[in-house]
């Protein structure tokens, strides 16, 4: 199945994402950290085979590891991707949570626009994601999902 890099800065919440991806037969890799997350996709670490999709929390990442959680960190990262060229391409699934529901369409709509392709709010529809993710994963199928 596919490789799915999730960047998430709470491990709840990315043991919930991982869980859900692995039972569906995917191979996950998690980080809280962004330069990690660039990195990985870069080079295919640590497999060194590409990345097939990301799920990515748009609002709190640490950009470093060891660093404090920054905001928009998620949506920081969502642009470099769409800037590297082997990258792309690359389907991109928003995540949040702990948002007020307007505060939450705003950074909805901020993340499409910055070229994401769906958007799901923890904790999500887990059937819902999964459709999602599989047509994300069908090359013919790689457009925006709301």
């Amino acid at each position: 199945m596919a490789k799915i890099l999730v960047v998430e800065d709470q491990v709840d919440l990315a043991s919930f994402t991982e869980n859900l991806l692995s039972k569906a037969g995917h191979v996950t890799h998690w980080t809280d950290a962004s330069e990690v997350a660039l990195n990985y996709l870069r080079t295919g670490s640590p497999d060194q085979r590409p990345f097939d999709l990301v799920v990515l929390d748009i609002v709190y990442l640490r950009r470093k590891s060891d660093g404090p959680a920054l905001t928009p960190e998620g949506l920081r990262l969502l642009r470099l991707i769409r800037k590297v060229p082997h990258l792309a391409g690359i389907p991109v699934i928003g995540t949040t949570t702990f948002l007020p529901e307007d505060c939450c369409e705003t950074w909805r709509q901020l993340f499409m626009i910055a070229g994401g392709n769906a958007f799901f709010e923890y904790y999500y529809n887990p059937d819902e994601f999964l459709l999602t993710v599989a047509n994300l994963l069908d090359p013919g199928n790689r457009r925006h999902h709301d």
